[in-house]
């Protein structure tokens, strides 16, 4: 980054570089804009950059709208950080394909009045250059921009009333606000975006069975509502309210995440990427981006936004197909493309960036322990937050973990684990992910974010076996949980690829939200997995024993996949004078049952018998009074 200069013009400070401060930059004028905290604010700009014939989002070099210009806006806050936004070509601004409009996109965190001064340059390539690597000026270059934040407003909703979503050095994320995030959310559909109402969105694969598929969710437009987001298409005034409606049903019944690819060339569906037509040239079909179609992605993401949804912002797929259509981990193609979704996507408050899925470790891997290094280490130089980030697992494999942990030269960026687990036991994988990251005395963010069996994931009709196998066994072992779907089924209301109808699975949401609001009541993110506390209770042949998850002094969750004989609790750990009060929670409604019976401390002591049916599972709350 190159050296800053802090100038105080119009009584704020003023970021220019020292090749800046020796140009022309043209009129500086201030322009003031009201914004509150946490809310996204866009600045668009019409700029001086011209190509014979008119600039589209096709134009070639030496005027390569995406490649050949860098826009940048220098924010400098109340306190005195100073943050770099990369701009991005937004052709007319209107969702166009041709014009000289290019747009930042901010969301400040701060209250009081911010400055923004942004740098407009043209050079060859100059966009995936260091800022080192000085350009040509062009209008606006230099203009400032003044706003005042205000406290975030009490009516927004989602991440825009919390904030973004931080890894703080705890085993869960946190929101600015101090709010603790705990994940119960979809892996499924990965190719969320091969959405038929997005502009130019086309299948290029011909996967699954053959065919030519996109997503249409249409049993979900009934769930669009007046006021929503919506966008024309094809024709079609209301080509959004499919891919809208789906979100709104997926937040009524709990979901509060969503895993989707960015790119699935040469992969599973071939149905999602970002750019113009990937059956141009082998250098200009991944270098053009579809103007259009990402300012409609980018509405469908504002809405998740305000809906509390974490956007999980997969970079590349396993097959070596899909990686080498942009390269390397440094090459050009690559670098505009991570560029590319940080300058569109990532003033977003609630995104993780998975950098690749199935990464296996090495020597057999997608990328190496050096390259995934390169590819966070460029993403972290443009993002003004501090996105978590993660790398997806080969299936019951963290070895790639423990490669980066112990060869990178900065492992810092690796703040999220995201597991594939295709076994019958879920707790001590989900443990032994926390416990790798604390042998380098860290704490990890632990994902179990797919499920197996592969070809059957989480299927309409086996959510009772995946709540007493998976659910309760991650929430319990202090992780964070995105249900897989299923490869390619087409039966069973649709799997991964080709899930159109998020009710298919509505039992399984709902109970996932179940658990995941008992943990919301205690102090989750201090609870630590204690298994062994609990003894001689029915060990299930194929579910196994109790998960135990507490806080001594304060509350004990015990789950039991079976509850025909509860066994004994070690309470040695407390006070013998220690008042515990205890009541049964039914993890398959989501409400308590019986009375409540009081329990002390200071001993080993009996747990009561379940309600009926005790063949059931049901979990146990001993809490202080």
């Amino acid at each position: 980054m190159r050296t800053a200069i802090l100038l105080g013009i119009f009584g704020v400070p003023m970021l220019l570089s020292p090749v800046d401060a020796q140009v022309n930059p043209g009129p500086r004028r201030a322009v003031h804009r009201l914004v509150a905290a946490f809310q996204p604010i866009e600045f668009a700009y019409s700029t001086a950059a011209r190509a014979p014939g008119g600039l589209s989002e096709t134009t070639a070099s030496p005027d390569h709208p995406f490649l050949d210009y860098r826009m940048h806006g220098w924010f400098v806050s109340p306190s005195g950080r100073v943050l770099n936004t990369p701009g991005f070509y937004a052709a007319d601004g209107l969702g166009g394909d041709a014009g000289s409009v290019w747009k930042v996109r901010f969301t400040p965190d701060e209250v009081g009045q911010w400055a923004m001064v942004v740098s407009f340059e043209k050079g060859p390539r100059l966009n995936v250059a260091g800022l080192a690597t000085p350009g040509t000026p062009l209008a606006p270059h230099g203009e400032i921009q003044l706003f005042q934040v205000t406290m975030p407003d009490p009516a927004a909703t989602g991440f825009h009333r919390h904030g973004p979503l931080e890894a703080v050095g705890a085993r869960y994320l946190r929101h600015r606000d101090g709010t603790w995030f705990l994940k119960t959310g979809t892996n499924s559909p990965e190719n969320l975006l091969a959405y038929s109402g997005f502009d130019g969105a086309f299948d290029s694969g011909n996967i699954p069975l053959g065919e030519t598929f996109l997503h249409d969710y249409p049993n979900h437009v009934a769930d669009w509502r007046p006021g929503d987001p919506e966008w024309r298409s094809g024709g079609d005034p209301h080509a959004g309210r499919g891919i809208v409606g789906a979100l709104n049903y997926l937040h009524d019944v709990g979901v509060n995440s969503v895993y989707f690819l960015a790119n699935n060339l040469g992969g599973d569906g071939q149905d999602v990427f970002p750019f113009v037509d990937p059956s141009g040239s082998e250098f200009g079909k991944v270098t053009h981006y579809d103007v259009g179609r990402m300012e409609q992605w980018d509405t469908v993401f504002e809405h998740a936004q305000r809906l509390g949804i974490l956007l999980e912002f997969v970079l590349a797929e396993r097959e070596l197909e899909n990686i080498s259509w942009l390269g390397g981990a440094q090459s050009v193609q690559r670098r505009l493309y991570l560029k590319m979704m940080v300058a569109m996507f990532g003033h977003h408050p609630g995104l993780r960036w998975i950098l690749c899925e199935e990464n296996a470790p090495e020597p057999t891997t997608q990328f190496t322990v050096n390259e995934l290094e390169a590819i966070a280490q460029w993403i972290r130089r443009w993002q003004s937050f501090e996105h978590p980030m993660a790398v997806h697992t080969d299936p019951d494999d963290q070895s790639i973990y423990r490669q980066i942990l112990t060869n990178a030269n900065d492992s810092s960026w690796l703040t999220s684990a995201s597991l594939q687990i295709n076994r019958a036991d879920y707790n001590p994988a989900t443990e032994a992910a926390h416990e790798l990251f604390e042998q380098f005395r860290r704490h990890a963010i632990v994902d179990v974010d797919e499920q197996g069996p592969a070809l059957i994931g989480l299927s309409r009709s086996n959510h009772a076996e995946m709540r007493r196998k998976v659910l309760w066994d991650v929430l319990l072992s202090g992780g964070n949980l995105s249900w897989y779907c299923g490869y390619y089924s087409v039966l069973d209301g649709g799997g991964d690829i080709r899930l159109e109808d998020f009710r298919s699975r509505d039992t399984m949401w709902r109970q996932s939200r179940h658990a995941r609001s008992l943990l919301e009541r205690y102090p989750f993110p201090l609870m630590l997995p204690a298994d062994g506390l609990v003894t001689n209770e029915t060990v299930h042949s194929n579910y196994g024993e109790a998960e135990v998850f507490g806080l001594p002094g304060s509350v004990y969750l015990v789950y039991y996949p079976e509850a025909t004989t509860t066994g004994r609790i070690d309470l040695r750990q407390e006070p013998s004078d220690a008042r515990f009060v205890g009541r049964w929670f039914n993890p398959r409604d989501g409400v308590f049952e019986g009375a409540a019976e009081a329990r002390w401390g200071g001993g080993i002591r009996n747990v009561p018998a379940a309600p009926s049916p005790t063949w059931n599972d049901w979990v146990w709350v001993l809490e202080r009074n």
